[in-house]
């Protein structure tokens, strides 16, 4: 028996949150989603998922009913993650989060996010940019329409996000959320691109620098580390 499965064996099924690590196996996954029926916060890698695993996480979703948030390092390139946050708004009826350091927010995601997720309360598209220039690609259009998909959001984090310009019509759409915060750049908002993944950034993973308590403690934090600011050139 592997390390992580001897560890979900002595929490005796009583683990509501499981950081996933690299190269997490399909097996180890199964065995995860079969003897955690309490799981409430999921944490996927960055990348190194090998195809298997990546193939059967949608078909794995009805085993996870008391899901609350899911955690992705990076939407890496073949994560079928708008099947898994359909299968998530079908079976997971506690689910209320959803964070993402890196990767596109594209159309097809916000499509299913406000489809299948309406009733979401927390979305973290915090990036993190210091490692291969990796942040949270998120065009203005698109956070527009989560804001009017996903009415009962309380929680609203924007951080490193290319593309993205936070203006008027973004802070009037976004005025009936209690906690928004975000953090846009000035620099390189042209970096993502239709063809992005020909600079072979999917293969890369990265710390995620996130963990069950930036889960449990949106509302306490006041969020003091945050600098909030328009770009002067919006």
């Amino acid at each position: 028996m592997g390390l992580l499965k001897l560890l979900v064996k002595l929490g005796n099924g009583s683990s509501v949150h499981v950081i996933l690590p690299d190269r997490i196996a399909y097996d180890e996954l199964v065995y995860i989603s079969d003897n955690c029926p309490a799981l409430k916060f999921l944490s996927f890698p960055g990348s190194n998922i090998p195809k298997q695993t990546i193939d059967s996480i949608p078909s794995l979703v009805c085993k996870w009913k008391n899901l609350e948030h899911l955690h992705l390092e990076y939407i890496s390139h073949g994560l079928p993650l708008p099947k898994i946050i359909e299968e998530i708004g079908r079976h997971c009826k506690n689910f209320t989060g959803i964070s993402v350091n890196g990767g596109p927010i594209g159309d097809e995601m916000v499509s299913v996010i406000v489809t299948w997720l309406p009733k979401l309360r927390t979305l973290d598209l915090s990036g993190i940019f210091e490692v291969l220039n990796i942040g949270v690609y998120l065009p203005k259009k698109n956070l527009l329409k989560i804001l009017e998909g996903c009415k009962e959001l309380d929680v609203l984090a924007v951080r490193e996000c290319s593309q993205l310009k936070i203006d008027d019509e973004v802070l009037k759409q976004a005025s009936y959320i209690k906690n928004f915060k975000y953090e846009v750049l000035d620099d390189f908002s042209d970096f993502y691109s239709d063809d992005y993944y020909d600079f072979g950034l999917d293969y890369y993973g990265y710390d995620g620098y996130y963990d069950y308590d930036d889960f449990t403690n949106y509302l306490e934090d006041d969020w003091d580390d945050w600098v909030t600011y328009l770009p002067e050139d919006m």
